[in-house]
């Protein structure tokens, strides 16, 4: 396995297609592998997470990544995968949507019809038992 050496400001791309920029290296949370020295270094993508590549990711063969500095590791997953994700978040997109809609609705009924002068609009008719 090749160790490979991180610098702050490295470009790196998950093997999802995230990218991201090397922001952190720690030397001293090192283990060493083959008497070479794995850093950690931290991510932060451009979705605003940050990520960490460690010794796991070493060990894995940076498995999870496509690129990190100038190595081209040449990891892809599958489109497909990423079409899931997409519509997953659109249907939850609609689910929001829908809850959004709903509150707007109990926000005007406690605005205008349950502020104590409400009077419906199409009131029964009180029968007359006379």
């Amino acid at each position: 396995m090749t160790n490979i050496e991180l610098h702050v400001g490295d470009k790196v791309i998950r093997a999802d297609g995230l990218a991201g920029n090397v922001v952190e290296i720690y030397e001293g949370e090192t283990i060493p592998y083959e008497h070479e020295a794995t850093p950690c270094a931290v991510v932060k993508c451009e979705n605003g997470k940050r990520l960490v590549i460690n010794e796991e990711d070493y060990v894995l063969g940076y498995k999870s990544y496509y690129l990190i500095g100038t190595t081209v590791l040449g990891n892809k997953r599958p489109i497909e995968e990423l079409d899931d994700r997409i519509a997953d978040t659109h249907q939850e997109i609609e689910r929001l949507k829908a809850e959004e809609k709903q509150l707007r609705k109990q926000r005007w009924r406690l605005e205008t019809q349950m502020n104590g002068n409400f009077v419906p609009q199409n009131p029964k008719k009180e029968e007359d038992n006379d």
